[in-house]
This record gives structure tokens, sequence and C-alpha cells, in this order.
């Protein structure tokens, strides 16, 4: 388990403390690189006349898409492993000078330690079977290679923002991803309603990153590095009021990526795009960027306790808000998209305690199951004809079996019910916010177990129990789905293993090898209390399958929508869409509205008319002297002519005319 008292440890200590060993290697910037070059080759090929044979190219440019992804993994986990054997080894790689200035430099380059090293295994792998199962999933799509360009993208930003070794590099891949995710929401930008649910993200991602801009900028003023290293060195020293103005301003950028209370609201909507997108998104890239840079700046937020409560307070209401809405979701991507918000609140509290290693932990066995829930969702979705509706499913247990294989173990997992993977993450987080005396955020927590494993089996039994109640006819589930879908089904099963309870006597594998980033953590608490605490998540999860299965385990008819003051909250998502709407997006549609009245068509089409008539006024006058008798023009010209000589006289000699 997670312990209570966790030591202060800045990366330069911890690092040093195991003397680590810095080695370089191009092979490091290659993982970045790979998934670049394969959307620079995507997208030229989308231009191409390969477009317009697209069903006849499908295959190659699959295996474009996927092998830069699947090199890249490879890669990662070459170094990964020589890292597993040698652990003071931290691979290095400058590809390129970027900045240089009297009192600083900026490098692109990249770092591979303990706790990106794992990140990266993590992305590269997962986002490698998300590229294959999107092969078959996106087949027929005249945006195919567009949509692999994207994808590539997505990938090659998440992997900068993750091995940069500096905030900048960081803050580049940050940008990355949310431009990336706004190609890929808005993906069937013909449908307005897929366009602005994209736009919604965007936007919503970038009042985070003002916060996270603003955040860079004092911290290099307090710092005056842009290097994890040279950061956490140069704020040694630095006044705790202003360090805690960095951390709240960084925080606000990782409210925005990671969907937290109040910038939430986006990522429901992040929906509108292909369901392997939504898999990436949620489990491999873009929300897991907020808790990964808290994490890496743990340097700092130790040094802020009273922002590390903030987060914790965050975490825990965003963790509780949005499984209560998932309880009346009826579209099945809406069901997993609020799980993986109230999953990063779990997240929020857990590096917000301080136990970063907890935290991270539950990133990574987060990114199996969620990952095989979505493309499970996606495998259901594709084989009903592009159907959401979980009333218009049922009974496809037999039709499609190793989706249904697949999202049971899945359920199980994101429910916390051992041996699966989500029971030791989430288990390590409510163990630490126990022995931080934090009560009633572990009481939250709890609550919020229940009703994930409410709502998870809701959706479980409403698409594979009782009888078909759709219109379409089921198709199997396509080869080239079943591999992605097993795989990650495997992690879901054994993920877990790497994080036994510490506080039992057992190896608690994530927990030692991110020591070096995060320092040790000395447990407190007693085994027979963690036994019960344990026994207690696992009763709570129980019972919300049991009330789960005894409502939705046999519907034959679509369920009629819900009632009350209470379920119309839900339904209305507590209402911060329409709070949004009337303080935020109708004022700004009115300012909007006035900016165009008065600054669009009153002024700017103002002058361009006024300058067109004045110009057809003027061709009117001169209309007038142009008669076509050459004795006129000879007066013009003898006119123009004493004209020019009595202006001559007047400036140069106007005695003479006097």
């Amino acid at each position: 388990m997670v312990v209570a008292t966790v030591a202060t440890v800045d990366p330069s200590a911890a690092h040093a403390a195991v003397q680590p060993a810095l080695q370089n290697s191009f092979l490091l910037s290659l993982i970045v690189l790979l998934p670049l070059i394969g959307a620079l080759v995507l997208g030229v090929m989308s231009l191409s006349s390969v477009k317009r044979e697209q069903g006849h190219n499908e295959k190659l440019l699959g295996m474009i898409g996927t092998a830069g992804p699947a090199l890249a993994t490879l890669i990662s986990l070459f170094l990964f492993f020589q890292q597993l054997s040698e652990p003071n080894l931290v691979w290095q790689h400058t590809l390129a000078s970027w900045l240089r200035g009297a009192q600083f430099s900026l490098n692109f380059a990249f770092v591979m330690d303990h706790l990106s090293g794992l990140m990266t295994v993590m992305i590269t792998f997962i986002g490698t079977l998300i590229h294959l199962f999107s092969i078959s999933y996106m087949h027929g799509d005249r945006g195919f290679a567009r949509y692999f360009a994207s994808l590539n993208l997505f990938l090659g930003a998440m992997l900068l923002l993750v091995l940069s070794d500096n905030i900048v590099g960081m803050f580049m891949g940050w940008e990355g991803v949310g431009l990336c995710s706004y190609l890929l929401i808005g993906f069937w930008f013909n449908d307005p309603a897929k366009a602005a649910a994209g736009t919604k993200a965007f936007v919503a991602n970038r009042v985070g990153d003002f916060g996270f801009i603003l955040g860079i900028f004092f911290m290099f003023w307090e710092s005056h590095s842009f290097t994890f290293s040279g950061i956490a060195e140069g704020l040694q020293s630095a006044d705790p009021a202003r360090l805690g103005i960095i951390a709240v301003l960084l925080l606000i950028g990782a409210l925005g990526k990671s969907a937290q209370i109040p910038l939430h609201v986006w990522l429901p909507d992040a929906m509108a795009g292909p369901t392997p997108v939504s898999a990436l998104i949620h489990a491999a890239t873009m929300v897991t960027a907020g808790v990964y840079m808290i994490s890496r700046l743990n340097f700092l937020y130790d040094r802020v306790p009273a922002v590390g409560l903030l987060i914790v307070m965050i975490g825990g209401l965003t963790a509780f808000m949005a499984a209560t809405i998932a309880l009346v979701q009826t579209d099945i991507k809406k069901v997993l998209a609020y799980s993986t918000i109230s999953q990063l609140g779990y997240m929020f509290m857990g590096v917000g305690a301080g136990a970063y290693a907890a935290g991270i932990f539950h990133v990574f066995t987060h990114a199996f199951f969620k990952a095989a829930l979505f493309l499970g969702a996606g495998a259901v979705i594709h084989c009903l004809h592009h159907e959401q509706d979980m009333n218009k499913m049922g009974g496809l247990r037999s039709k499609l079996p190793v989706t249904h294989a697949v999202m049971l173990i899945s359920c199980l997992a994101i429910a916390g019910i051992p041996p699966f993977a989500g029971f030791f993450s989430k288990d390590e987080i409510l163990w630490s916010l126990w022995n931080k005396g934090l009560y009633p955020f572990w009481a939250l927590g709890l609550i919020t177990a229940g009703l994930t494993a409410f709502y998870m089996f809701r959706l479980y039994f409403l698409t594979f129990s009782g009888s078909y109640r759709g219109h379409h006819e089921t198709t199997p589930e396509p080869g080239l789905m079943k591999l992605p879908l097993g795989v990650l089904a495997i992690g879901a099963v054994t993920a877990g293993f790497l994080g036994l309870p510490a506080v039992l006597g057992l190896p608690n594998w994530i927990e030692h090898w991110l020591e070096p980033v995060f320092g040790t953590h000395h447990g407190t608490g007693s085994a027979g209390l963690a036994i019960g605490l344990m026994a207690a998540s696992v009763a709570v999860a129980i019972a919300g399958i049991v009330y789960a299965r005894s409502r939705y385990s046999n519907v034959t008819e679509p369920l009629p929508a819900a009632t009350g003051p209470l379920a119309d909250m839900l339904e209305n998502k507590w209402g911060f869409d329409a709070l949004y709407e009337q303080a935020l997006v109708k004022p700004l549609r009115r300012l909007g509205f006035l900016g165009w009245q008065i600054g669009d068509r009153l002024l700017v089409d103002g002058v361009i008319v006024f300058a067109t008539w004045g110009y057809k006024v003027g061709a009117l006058c001169l209309r007038q002297f142009q008669l076509g008798n050459i004795r006129v023009y000879a007066h013009y010209l003898l006119l123009g002519m004493m004209l020019l000589i009595w202006l001559f006289f007047m400036l140069h000699m106007p005695g003479v005319l006097l």
C-alpha cells in the first residue's frame, strides 16, 4: 500500500540518492519522431491521389499508420528493459539546440527516467493496439488517411509531453494533444454537432492552458531555468507564497487537460469522435497529462500542502459528481466518458495527498481496462451499425462472445473486484487518503466505488443480458478487432499485480520503481486495518453489482426515462453546462453579434461602401468633362497651363503678380 508519510524529495536529490548513470541514445528521440514522421507521410498521402482510390489502399494506409507506433513501442520496451537490468540508468538525448541566451539554454532534449519510461511504454503499447483496432473500425471511411495522420500526430505529441526534459517541451506536447483532440473529436466535421464538440474541447482547454502558461512564466522567473532538474534546484529557496501561486496556475492547466471540476464539461462531448479516438484520449494520452504534470513537478507540490489539499478536494468532488451523472446515461460512450472523469478524480486525490506512485499506478491500470472498455464499446457500436443507445442493445453475449468477455473483465477491473487491476490501484489511493487523515475524502471515494460498480454493470447488463431490443442485424466482430481486445483484457487482469499492497508484506514493484523520482514512502498502517478497508471497498463494489443485476439483467423493453428532481439534476449534469451557457456562452455570442454589427457591418463594410460610392460620384463628375470635342480639350489644356504658371509665380515670385 501507499504510505502516510511522504518524504519531500526533488528529482535531483532523488536521482543523486541512486547515483543515476546518464546514457545518451538517439533511440530516445526516435520514440517521438516515428509517430510524427508517420503523421507527415499520411498527411501527404491524404492530400494526394491515393485519397481518391482509398478503398484499394486502406491496407497500406493502416500499415503505415500502425508502423510508427509499433516501432516506438519496441524501442520503448528495449530501453525500459535496459533500465530494469540497471535500475540507476537514465536515458537522455539532445536532438537539437533551440534557444541560447546569456542566462539559459533551451534544447529539444528528451529524458527517460523511471517515471517517463513507465509512461512511455504504456502510451506506445496501448496506442499501437488502438491503431490496430482502428483499421477495421474506420474501414470505408473517406477520411481514412486523415484519421491515421491525426492519430499518429496525437501519439507523437503525447510522447513529446512525457519525454521532454524541460517544461517548454512539455508545453509543446501539451498544446499538441489539445490540437489533435480538436481534429479528432470533430473528425466528422460535416456534422455541425460533432464539429461543435471539437470546438468545445479546444476552447475549454485554452482556458486551462492560459493558467498553465502563466505558471510556466512565473516558475522561470523564480528558478531561472526551464529544465525540470534546474527548476527543482532553483525553487529550493523560493518563497512558499509564490510557489503556491505557481502551483495553482499550473493546476488550472491540469484541470482542463484532465477534465476536472470546473473544466470537465468538454470530455463527455468528446464522444462525438470515432470510438478509437475516445479510447486513445481516455486511456493513454490527453486526460492523463494533468496527473503526469503534477507528478513530474512533485518537488513543487510537496512544498505547498494547501494546494495538495485543494487537489484532493477537486478530485473527490469530481469523482463523485461524474459517477452520479453516469447513473442516468443511456449512450454507452457517455457512460464510459463520465467513468473516465470519475477515475481521474481518484488519480487527483492520490497525487494531491502526496501519493504520487499510487496516482501513477492508477493511471497505468486504468489505461488497460479503460482502453478495453472503449474498444469493446466500439466493437458493439460497429457490429450494431453505429448504434450507441443501450436501450437498443441487449442479448449480445452470444452474438459478440469476445467483446462480451473483454467487457466483463474490464467492468470487474474498474469496479475494483480482486484480483483485477483496478482493485489494487484504487485501493492504493483509498489507503493513502485514510493514512493521511483525509477521512471525508476516503468516504467519498468509497461511495464513488459503489456507484462505479453499479453504473458499469448497468452498462454491462443492458448491453449483453436480457433480450435484444434493437432494429439492426448484428454482425460478428472483425478478426482484427479481437487481438487488441484480448491483449488489453490480459492487462486488465494482470497489471494490478505490479503494485501489491506493501502494508501486507507483499512486493509493490510500482512504488519501488518510482522511488528515484518520488522518494521513499514509509508505511504506518497495520495489516489488519488495511484488510478491513479493502474488505469495505470490495463489499461496496459487490453491493453495486448485485443491485445492478437485480434491476437490469433481464430487461426486455427500452427503459423509461428517470423522473424526479434528482434525475433531472443528473440529466442536466449538475447544471454546469446550463450555467456556462447562461453565464458565458450567450453573453459572448451577444458580444460577438454586437461586434459583427458595429465593427464588421458598420465600420468595415461602411468604409468599403463609402469608398465605393465616393469613387462612383467622382467618376460621374469627371464624365461631364469628357465631351469628345478636341477644341474643348485644347481649352482644358490651355486653362491647365495657365493655372500651373499662376501657381508657380504665387509660390516663387509673388511680387511679379502684384
